[in-house]
C-alpha cells in the first residue's frame, strides 16, 4: 500500500464507515429482490429478508457508530438479564471455538 491510501485508510472513521456498510446493505438488497422470484414462498422470504437489509441500511446511515453505541446501551439498560445471557452465550460460543 502506498501512503496516499494508508493516509486514506486512517481518515475514514467510524461514522463514515458504518454509513458505506449502510449504503452497501441498501444496494444488496435491490440486487435480492431483482434476482428473487415476484412470487411463491421463496419470492416472499426473498422480500422478507430484502426489507431487513433496507431498514437495516437505512439505520446504518442515518444514526452512525456513536448513536448506535447508544441504543445498544439503552437495550442493555431495558433487558439487562437478557443481555447478560446473550452475552455468556457469545462467549461461550467465542471460547469454544478457540480451543481448537
Amino acid at each position: 500500500m502506498d501512503r496516499t491510501m494508508n493516509n486514506d485508510v486512517q481518515h475514514v472513521t467510524s461514522s463514515e464507515a458504518t454509513h458505506r456498510v449502510g449504503e452497501q446493505m441498501e444496494t444488496l438488497a435491490g440486487k435480492v429482490r431483482e434476482k428473487a422470484p415476484a412470487e411463491g414462498t421463496l419470492g416472499t422470504a426473498a422480500s422478507s429478508v430484502a426489507d431487513k437489509l433496507e431498514g437495516a441500511g437505512a439505520y446504518l446511515q442515518e444514526k452512525g457508530f456513536d448513536n448506535m453505541v447508544e441504543d445498544l446501551t439503552a437495550l442493555v439498560r431495558r433487558y439487562p438479564i437478557q443481555s447478560l445471557l446473550i452475552g455468556m452465550g457469545f462467549g461461550y460460543l467465542l471460547g469454544r471455538n478457540t480451543d481448537r
